[in-house]
């Protein structure tokens, strides 16, 4: 079993000065609601605001992002590319839009989505990780490789983007790459148990049973079910 990070960066429209003139009072109420975290009530203050106005960018590109916290991706795909309607430029509708797609399984859709927020913004980390993961699990392991080597480029120390193209790299059976990758990301970050089982694993192919057996147990250690499940099987403890 190969588990990928999660990485969806939802973006609230901050209002900066003069641009209340293109709000109303619904959204702010609708704002105010998402902070609170009651985002049944803020989609219902947004929908308000749409009502009283349907070309309002920020009713539609707020109430997507109260929904897809609510995972309702379906409708939040459906605001959001009334959003895109209304502003084509912006990268975070192509990029919000991208995960609604991930999330239903439709990665394709999502690429493209990803590639719209890319060409507006070629260094947008969120929309080059997402577009990684994406191409992960289309089982298109070299070019998500390069992605996440791109984000490495602009972040060097992003553990994630380590574990992931990482796992990339076991995919394709470049074992001592994928070790030098997560011995990193492990350096970066110490306490996640996930990073553990990818590098016990990588020393199972390895065979090098001892290492194997002392990341499962460190992993476990963390708390992951995972290093503890593979320890039992590997280690025979």
């Amino acid at each position: 079993m190969k588990t990928l990070f999660t990485y969806i960066i939802l973006i609230i429209t901050i209002l900066r000065k003069g641009q209340n003139n293109k709000l109303n009072e619904f959204v702010l109420i609708g704002l105010s609601y998402h902070e609170m975290k009651d985002y049944d009530e803020a989609i219902k203050s947004y929908g308000k605001a749409i009502k009283e106005d349907n070309k309002n960018f920020y009713a539609w590109y707020n109430r997507a992002l109260s929904k897809m916290l609510l995972n309702k991706y379906k409708d939040a795909e459906r605001d959001l590319t009334q959003a895109v309607k209304l502003n084509n430029d912006s990268k975070e509708c192509y990029n919000n839009r991208g995960i609604c797609h991930s999330q239903m399984n439709n990665y394709v859709e999502a690429i493209n989505d990803f590639n719209s927020a890319i060409r507006i913004d070629p260094l947008y980390k969120d929309a080059i990780y997402n577009q990684g993961l994406c191409r992960y699990l289309l089982k298109d392991y070299i070019t998500a490789y390069k992605n996440f080597s791109q984000i490495l480029m602009l972040d060097p120390m992003n553990a994630d983007a380590l574990y992931n193209r990482a796992l990339s790299r076991y995919e394709t059976k470049s074992y001592i790459e994928a070790l030098n990758d997560i011995d990193e990301a492990i350096r970066i970050r110490k306490d996640d148990g996930l990073f553990y089982f990818l590098r016990g694993n990588i020393y199972t192919v390895l065979n090098d049973i001892n290492n194997s057996c002392i990341n499962y147990t460190m992993g476990h250690q963390l708390g992951n079910i995972l290093c503890a499940k593979r320890h039992s099987e590997i280690c025979g403890e």
